[in-house]
């Protein structure tokens, strides 16, 4: 972890990176027919990265929030491909992102109105 240390930024970029690489592959599959399950899986992994460059980059903070949008997407595309284990896997993060926001508002904020809380509110309110 030592080796690690003070690499937020560099990790950040490197993990936007590999989310563009995908969700370019899962562009390119788009059009493609029978690949929609490739398509899908590519653009999940892109999610789950770019998800990953976010709390690095601005901190923990911001997990909650990205949990949030996540935990949409995966309703939205377990409503769409009729499968329940990824509606509930949505359910699931949002609850998460809630719990998280929560554990923040109790543990570490001055005030709910303090900037990262209330958008991290906003946006878990708003899934």
């Amino acid at each position: 972890v030592a080796v690690l240390e003070g690499a937020d930024v560099p990790l950040a970029w490197s993990a936007l990176a590999v989310a563009v690489v995908h969700g370019a592959l899962a562009l390119w599959l788009l059009p493609r027919p029978g690949a929609e399950r490739l398509w899908t899986a590519y653009l999940l992994i892109a999610g789950g990265f770019a998800a990953l460059a976010i709390p690095l980059a601005w901190g923990a903070e911001w997990t909650q929030a990205v949990w949030a949008l996540e935990g949409l997407a995966f309703v939205w595309l377990g409503i769409e491909q009729r499968a329940r284990l990824l509606r509930w896997f949505g359910v699931l993060l949002i609850a998460g992102a809630a719990a998280s926001w929560l554990w923040l508002l109790v543990d570490g904020g001055d005030s709910m109105w303090d900037a990262r809380l209330f958008g991290g509110a906003l946006i878990v309110a708003s899934t």
